[in-house]
């Protein structure tokens, strides 16, 4: 399944993201201590039924920190 990779400015924050997959939308959020690829062995499987959005939270994987809060 192809995947299209990109950044978005939000709010000051730059985040990196990844999107494969047609369909509805289907948002992956990893946790505390991992980044997008935690939905490695998944995203195959859920890109064959939705689109799947998988991003880096800010200062995990691929996003960097911002300056404040």
């Amino acid at each position: 399944m192809p995947r299209t990779a990109g950044e978005a400015d939000i709010n000051g924050a730059t985040l990196f993201y990844e999107i494969s997959g047609e369909g509805d939308p289907l948002v992956s959020i990893h946790a505390g201590i991992a980044d997008h690829r935690m939905w490695e062995a998944q995203v195959d499987d859920f890109s064959a039924h939705y689109r799947t959005i998988r991003h880096d939270m800010r200062g995990f994987g691929r996003s960097p920190m911002v300056d404040g809060p």
